[in-house]
């Protein structure tokens, strides 16, 4: 049986037809049961979803994460204010007159310190000549920093230390190491002396080759890191002292170890008892100083001998400052033992560089003469 097709209107007129109808029986009609379920299923609540999602709040997480302000490498990356050649070279008032000669290859400015380096060698400049370049908490956080920083240089074969002004060190600054820090608390005393022992043990467990370059007056604690270098050189005129007993106190801090193991007994003695002074010249007497020369010439005697030092193999280098110290206590046979070890061990760790594979063929060619120089490392066969 054929269906009857109808049209558009035709289809309305039926459906008001039959709408009426229920309408008469009451029931609803079909164009309301329609409009029913969607209240129920009303978008708006199943969409509302978009404002949780709203992309301002991801947005708002772009702001968190911006990387702007997590990476802004402008202030960490400054080292333009420390490292700024234009900052220290301008020294009329400070320049030490042994920096002079030293062409810099960085320059690194704390608050109460200058660290330079210049190939494989580095110089620490305490830098409060106003104070006698005496160590306070500042200077010796600072001094903290600048020998970690030739820690990571990590290729350092002499450090030297020196002081700006007319000074190299005056031993502690009184009020800001000692007066402030005990009326503050104990905890801050053990601070300030935590910071001063940290770089100091630096200096004495480095195995770069420390030399002091003494550019004036010397007193207390300045006595003390003097006595822990490898190397000392003096000006002539300069004055040392052992103060501390002048206003009752010992020579603490390491202070006394160092004259022990610098002077002889009895002038170790009479200088930490009396409290006077001794000169430059009398400082290479007494064993605290290696050289004493006039003031003109310290930059260059100091220069020259950094180039020594740089021109040798530096674990040659640390393997001596290492036996020297150990063997010191030992007797003969147990300083043989261990210098022998070392000797070995040295050998090893040298590799092309070394004394077997450089050192004796270039002496039995004839290159260099060991009594008068070393031998070139950068030379390979």
């Amino acid at each position: 049986m054929a269906k009857k097709i109808l049209t558009p209107q035709q289809r309305r007129a039926f459906s008001r037809r039959q709408a009426a109808a229920k309408m008469k029986k009451g029931e609803p009609a079909a164009s309301e049961a329609k409009v029913t379920p969607m209240k129920k299923a009303a978008p708006m609540k199943k969409a509302a979803p978009m404002k949780k999602a709203a992309p301002m709040k991801k947005m708002a997480a772009m702001k968190k994460a911006a990387p702007m302000k997590k990476a802004a490498p402008v202030r960490r990356a400054a080292p333009a204010k420390k490292a700024a050649p234009m900052r220290k070279a301008a020294p009329p008032k400070q320049a030490a007159p042994q920096q002079e000669t030293i062409l810099a290859d960085e320059i690194i400015e704390y608050e109460k310190v200058t660290l330079t380096f210049s190939g494989t060698a580095a110089t620490v400049m305490l830098n409060r000549p106003k104070k006698k370049n005496a160590c306070s908490p500042e200077l010796n956080q600072d001094m903290c920093e600048a020998f970690d920083e030739i820690e990571r240089h990590g290729d350092i074969k002499a450090i030297v230390i020196t002081g700006a002004g007319d000074a190299f060190c005056c031993g502690m600054d009184l009020k800001k190491f000692f007066l402030e820090p005990m009326t503050e608390s104990p905890e801050r005393v053990k601070e300030v002396n935590r910071e001063v022992f940290y770089w100091m043990r630096s200096i004495e467990e480095s195995e770069a080759v420390t030399i002091a370059s003494i550019n004036g007056h010397c007193f207390g604690h300045g006595i003390n890191m003097v006595a822990l270098c490898d190397i000392a050189i003096t000006v002539e005129d300069n004055l040392f002292g052992l103060s501390e007993v002048n206003f009752g106190v010992l020579p603490a801090g390491g202070t006394t170890w160092g004259v022990i193991n610098n002077f002889n007994r009895k002038q170790g003695l009479y200088y930490s008892l009396t409290g006077e002074t001794f000169s430059g010249k009398e400082s290479v007497e007494l064993g605290l100083c290696n050289k004493a020369v006039p003031k003109a010439q310290l930059a260059a005697e100091t220069e020259r001998i950094v180039q020594n030092i740089v021109n040798k193999n530096p674990i040659t280098l640390t393997a001596i400052k290492k036996t020297y110290e150990r063997t010191k206590d030992m007797t003969w046979w147990e300083a043989v033992d261990y210098e022998n070890a070392k000797a070995y061990e040295l050998t090893f760790f040298q590799g092309q560089q070394g004394w077997i594979t450089e050192g004796l063929p270039q002496f039995r060619d004839k290159e260099y003469k060991p009594g008068l120089g070393a031998y070139d490392m950068k030379k390979k066969r």
